[in-house]
């Protein structure tokens, strides 16, 4: 896989959402101050996360987010990947590519906590069907009422 961009949001001078492009070879130019070594210092976070850490001052100031998101897209990907020992099957199949066919990674920091740790997402198109929108609320609907009928046969 080859690193394709670098996503940044609420990250230091990056309050929207930035997008990054790197190319095979990509040099980052501009004025003092306006991100230069955030971009790199957000690729450290992501990559490592030892040299810099993330702390509350890395959120972007005059904004009311607590979160900062720094990712990256890769292009590239290895045509199939093994999940489970011999099962083969590709990063579309299980719908881990975004819209750009690319698989984007992001790392969220909660900037408001007492202890900032990072998630890791993956930031994906996952299909959608109208009739399975409650899928999630259906499996907490039908755990629950495994929970209630298996209590209800140990009373009788």
């Amino acid at each position: 896989m080859k690193l394709h961009e670098v996503v940044l949001k609420n990250f230091r001078p990056f309050a929207q959402e930035t997008r990054i492009a790197v190319d095979d070879f990509t040099a980052i130019i501009g004025k003092n101050d306006v991100g230069k070594s955030s971009v790199l210092e957000a690729l450290e976070v992501f990559f490592n996360e030892e040299l810099v850490k993330i702390d509350s001052d890395d959120a972007t100031k005059g904004t009311n987010e607590s979160c900062l998101w720094v990712g990256c897209a890769f292009s590239d990907a290895p045509q199939s990947i093994v999940i489970d020992e011999d099962a083969r099957t590709t990063l579309a199949e299980e719908y881990l590519l975004n819209a750009d066919g690319n698989l984007e990674i992001i790392r969220v920091f909660d900037c408001a906590a007492k202890k900032i740790t990072g998630s890791t997402y993956a930031r994906a198109m996952h299909p959608s069907a109208d009739q399975c929108s409650d899928l999630l609320s259906l499996r907490i609907c039908l755990k629950t009422t495994h929970i209630v009928a298996a209590a209800d046969a140990r009373r009788q």
